[in-house]
């Protein structure tokens, strides 16, 4: 088989599997590493290449080498859920306006279009158009070759090798925004500024994916966590952990309304609270579209950002946060200690 035809044949199980409502883990698991081992081995790339293992540093935080891109891939449920967020919300437009493509604009692609390309299986070039941005240089190479190597040229509208921070839409035609330039916690990545930027540019009715990210401020006892985890039974209820609020959510409202909250933010916490819980940690949880979400644990993106073990600390009474931009973005977090204020008495 020519090796152009045997890519589109696993890009045509990959996507029949992402879309299946009865694919196994292990199915998934091997379907998606056998579709990045094959654009691996198409392009002949050698992970250990050093144009392949270079981070990018902007304003606004970094956009991850080549090679670590190609592997998000693998972070299995990340992918499904966000490739059939897409599909879901490209159903959605073409319902509201048939005869016409939904458009999707993709920014943080990886070589590899990852979240795009399954829909190529199921939707024709007058039924979806892609506007595609990368800022890597190299990833963005291999991007293209990508597209070409299996003849898709004619869904992309646009290739922009670029900065999302800074760039300036051309064509506000955008149906979905998609973005996913981002790690747990919103950290290092530019996920947060990039959607600040786009936003405003684009249709009032445009779709933003993830359509909501928060996180939470939540307390754990580990031991019970330990025993969840060595669980089997899908069905058991997650009884180990308390999230006491929400610290910063981003969202297409926050956006519009100006209302993103860079302030810092002290939760206080009571020794009643504490009681039976020995771990703070940040949660982050994301709405993709609709019913598509991601929550504990469930992805990298979701791994709980352990902040501290208070079992051996002495009298945390609180937790201030406040999420920076720049080039380090993420929360900056300061734990509050000293002895618990006690509530004046009352004169009644």
């Amino acid at each position: 088989m020519h090796r152009n035809n045997k890519l589109k044949a696993i890009l045509k199980k990959v996507s029949e599997v992402i879309f299946s409502e009865d694919t196994s883990y292990g199915e998934l698991q091997e379907t998606l590493r056998s579709w990045r081992e094959s654009l691996e081995t198409y392009h002949e790339m050698d992970p250990d290449t050093p144009e392949y293992n270079e981070n990018v540093y902007l304003d606004e935080g970094k956009a991850i080498a080549t090679r670590w891109a190609a592997l998000c891939i693998e972070d299995l449920v990340r992918t499904k859920r966000f490739v059939s967020a897409v599909k879901k919300a490209a159903d959605s437009v073409l319902r509201k306006k048939p005869g016409t493509p939904a458009t999707i604009l993709y920014v943080g692609t990886g070589p590899f279009a990852t979240l795009v390309l399954p829909l190529t299986q199921v939707f024709s070039p007058s039924e979806i158009q892609f506007d595609l941005i990368e800022v890597n240089n190299e990833t963005f190479k291999l991007l293209k070759a990508t597209i070409q190597s299996y003849g898709l040229e004619a869904y992309v509208r646009n290739y922009y090798c670029t900065d999302a921070t800074r760039f300036k839409v051309e064509n506000t035609d955008v149906d979905i925004l998609l973005v996913e330039c981002l790690q747990q916690a919103l950290a290092r990545e530019p996920q947060v500024k990039i959607t600040e930027n786009l936003v405003p540019q684009l249709k009032d009715d445009m779709i933003l994916i993830p359509e909501d990210i928060s996180l939470s401020l939540a307390l754990l006892n580990t031991a019970q966590q330990q025993s969840f985890l060595l669980n089997t039974d899908p069905t058991r209820e997650i009884d180990f952990y308390k999230i006491i609020d929400t610290v910063f959510s981003i969202n297409k409202e926050v956006v519009l309304k100006n209302e993103l909250s860079y302030d810092e933010h002290t939760v206080l916490i009571s020794e009643d609270q504490l009681k039976d819980r020995n771990r703070i940690s940040i949660f982050t949880e994301m709405t993709l579209f609709e019913d598509e979400r991601l929550t504990y644990n469930e992805s990298g993106l979701t791994i709980p950002w352990d902040i501290t073990d208070y079992s051996t600390e002495s009298q945390i009474h609180g937790v201030t946060l406040k999420y920076v931009t720049g080039s380090e973005p993420g929360l900056n977090i300061k734990i509050k200690k000293g002895p618990y204020e006690k509530a004046p008495k009352s004169n009644i």
